[in-house]
């Protein structure tokens, strides 16, 4: 990297957004109906005939059309602000030649996103689940409202809006200044030359009203805010993030503490692997399995200079929401219960209560969260932030992620399972044994741009991953497409949702050769991880 780029915030806007009342039904504005196979295409419309429909997804339009991208090659010059959505949409079109095709990715932090529109119809989630029930229900509502629970649609229509390529991962809104600081460590590490990074909840004290903040940053000689330094963002860990950036954009030089990056092209190792497990029996052993895994990664590093990401797509939150729904809970509520973090946040009860001094990171909300985990892990440790770094994967498919599944009738619930898991990364060279490992993260439609480092890489065993069947589909027609040496190439039957990218890696673990895992996820979180011989 030359020395006079770094990274710098060169753009970033704020904007609102107030939900439409809840007798107003979802599908208003529509004048056909669609058949049930066609929901991209109806996100699609949704998203330019309601904008009030979901206040997060409007909030988070208003503000991106509002950033100034700098041109390709050149990237100077802003662009003017717009309003009103016609001419958003149409201004983003124009801007998105900014970032199209270059290394830019994206990280959304939230924690209610739209999750109060499943609230909509709340006897759909009810047993007992039967196709009359769905059907007395708008079908309509609650595919949208379902398809709009968790984050990673949102980081989607942002990518497709922002023609971004690179790595999307969501986190948590309630940790602070960690957005800020995840984007600049994919940038330090070389996985990207920009990140927008976009946060956006309800309002304190006013739920209908979402309020939302963008920010782009990008490695630049030219002028800037400074990207606070990695310890002084991952400090924040438990302060809401639309609050906490818009601070941190309205401070002064004081505020703006910064650092140098370190070299990336570190190689990792993994260090240690919790051995399989069956599947959790309730919730209660779900996290306390979660827990255990923290005492056992933090033996097995042997220090507590250990950093800690957590992975989960949905953690409890379909719980949480089921439960509230019961009860007969406004959307509000729903919207509130759904974002409770159980899993993640117990696990950074304990981060805390075990003294660590490494970061704690939460990824949510995105299939590929255990692969963003471990690319997060390897930059954290190629930047010299911890020696040694816990992932932990884990997801609970309990009553009220099947019920959802049962509504939209998913044929990928008979193979989705609950699971927790975990491995502890290291630098390489300090630990006989261990495996390497390097993770490859972009957004699903360009990750064929790995298959030459798959190829050169010659992995003599190949296992796919993806949420659904389409997902794994994918995974395994980019193995195909890399002109591989003979190699058995396994699909799972048994999934793991947001865990199953480090599932795969931990079941390769036991192979004597070099293995790879091919992930895809329609979601969020695609890529290859690569794995070493056996040292």
């Amino acid at each position: 990297m030359p020395e006079a780029s770094r990274p710098l915030i060169t753009s970033h806007a704020r904007a609102e957004a107030v939900a439409r009342p809840a007798r107003e039904p979802a599908s208003a504005g529509y004048g056909v109906s669609l058949a049930d196979h066609e929901i991209g295409g109806r996100r699609r419309a949704q998203n330019a005939l309601a904008r009030r429909l979901y206040p997060a997804l409007h909030a988070v339009t208003l503000a991106c059309s509002r950033l100034g991208f700098r041109e390709a090659g050149e990237r100077t010059g802003l662009a003017s602000e717009r309003t009103g959505l016609a001419s958003e949409r149409a201004g983003l079109a124009g801007e998105r030649a900014g970032l199209a095709g270059e290394r830019a990715g994206l990280v959304i932090a939230t924690s209610a996103a739209d999750r109060h529109a499943v609230a909509r119809s709340p006897q759909v989630f009810l047993p007992p689940i039967t196709e009359s029930a769905a059907q007395r229900a708008r079908r309509l509502d609650v595919l949208l409202a379902v398809s709009r629970f968790v984050s990673g649609g949102l980081a989607q229509d942002v990518a497709v809006m922002l023609g971004t390529r690179g790595p999307e991962l969501c986190l948590p809104g309630d940790c602070g200044l960690t957005p800020l600081a995840v984007a600049r460590l994919f940038i330090d590490s070389g996985r990207a030359d920009a990140m927008v990074v976009v946060c956006v909840d309800p309002r304190a004290g006013d739920p209908g009203r979402h309020e939302a903040v963008a920010v782009v940053v990008e490695r630049t000689a030219a002028a800037g805010i400074a990207v606070p330094s990695l310890s002084a963002a991952l400090s924040t860990d438990t302060a809401a993030c639309v609050p906490a950036i818009g601070t941190y954009l309205a401070g002064g030089p004081g505020d703006r503490r910064t650092d140098a990056p370190g070299p990336p092209g570190i190689d990792c190792t993994i260090r240690w692997a919790a051995p399989a497990a069956p599947e959790p029996v309730d919730i209660g052993d779900f996290v306390d399995r979660g827990r255990r895994l923290l005492d056992e990664s933090l033996r097995a590093a042997g220090s507590r200079e250990l950093g800690v990401v957590v992975a989960s797509l949905l953690d409890l939150s379909p719980e949480h929401a089921l439960a509230a729904i019961e009860r007969g809970a406004a959307p509000p509520e729903v919207a509130g219960e759904a974002g409770r973090m159980t899993f993640a946040g117990g696990l950074r009860q304990h981060h805390v209560d075990r003294g660590l001094r490494g970061p704690y990171i939460a990824v949510t909300g995105i299939p590929g969260a255990s692969l963003l985990s471990l690319a997060i892990a390897e930059d954290l440790i190629s930047q010299g932030v911890v020696p040694a770094v816990a992932v932990i994967a884990g997801d609970w498919v309990g009553a009220g992620a099947t019920r959802a599944l049962a509504v939209l009738d998913c044929p990928d619930r008979p193979y989705l399972r609950s699971s927790v898991s975990a491995l502890v990364l290291g630098p390489a060279g300090g630990q006989a044994g261990g495996r390497r490992i390097r993770s490859l993260v972009a957004r699903r439609d360009a990750c064929d741009d790995f298959g030459a480092e798959l190829s050169a890489h010659a992995p003599d065993d190949t296992s796919a991953s993806g949420c659904t069947g389409e997902d794994l589909a994918a995974a395994l027609a980019f193995i195909g497409r890399s002109s591989l040496p003979a190699a058995p190439v396994g699909p799972s039957l048994s999934r793991f949702l947001g865990a199953d990218a480090l599932a795969r890696v931990s079941g390769s673990l036991g192979l004597p050769g070099r293995a790879a895992v091919s992930v895809r996820n329609a979601l969020g979180g695609s890529g290859v991880v690569l794995l070493g011989a056996p040292r």
